[in-house]
């Protein structure tokens, strides 16, 4: 979650969506969820985010 922070390039309204991103991945990761469904969750929002969709 640091690193996001420190991408210059990014709007922080998108910076604090995907911080809020990771921390839905760890937290279903520590409930036991599925760690390469929840990377695979994250990168798509890293990707929409990118593309300038929203990651709700």
């Amino acid at each position: 979650q640091k690193e996001i922070w420190n991408m210059e390039s990014v709007d922080p309204e998108i910076k604090v969506r995907l911080t809020e991103k990771t921390g839905e991945a760890e937290f279903r990761m520590v409930e036991g969820s599925d760690e390469f469904i929840q990377l695979e969750a994250l990168l798509a929002s890293f990707v929409m985010a990118g593309l300038g969709k929203s990651t709700n």
